[in-house]
């Protein structure tokens, strides 16, 4: 049985990959505690993982659609990246095709009884 202890939801507009940008959202876990990620999105995005055990791991593949579960392998800082995988067109600026990205978490711990 786990309990929700933290929960952050946000709209974000992400520029095109090879616009220097994405989006991160850093959480403390405990060794145990679960991550539900939830995103949608207008293009293609990859969702990393970067976490004190393991590194930085892409979760998954490239998708507009992420439902994704995790489970922290050690206690500490976690970060939930955000990064666009769509090409930049040569002939337009990079602030002038961000798009917009939906993201949803919770994280769960395990009930101590």
């Amino acid at each position: 049985m786990f309990e929700k202890i933290d929960l952050g939801g946000y709209t974000i507009f992400l520029e095109p990959a090879g616009c220097n940008n994405e989006y991160f959202e850093r959480v403390t876990l405990q060794e145990g505690d679960r991550v539900d990620i939830s995103v949608r999105a207008v293009r293609m995005v990859a969702i990393i993982v970067e976490s004190p055990h393991a590194g930085r791991k892409t979760v998954g593949k490239s998708d507009k659609f992420h439902e994704i579960s995790c489970q922290a392998m050690s206690e500490g800082k976690h970060t939930l990246i955000i990064v666009p995988d769509y090409a930049q067109q040569p002939y337009l600026q990079c602030n002038k095709l961000a798009s917009p990205v939906d993201c949803e978490y919770a994280v769960y711990r395990p009930a101590m009884n």
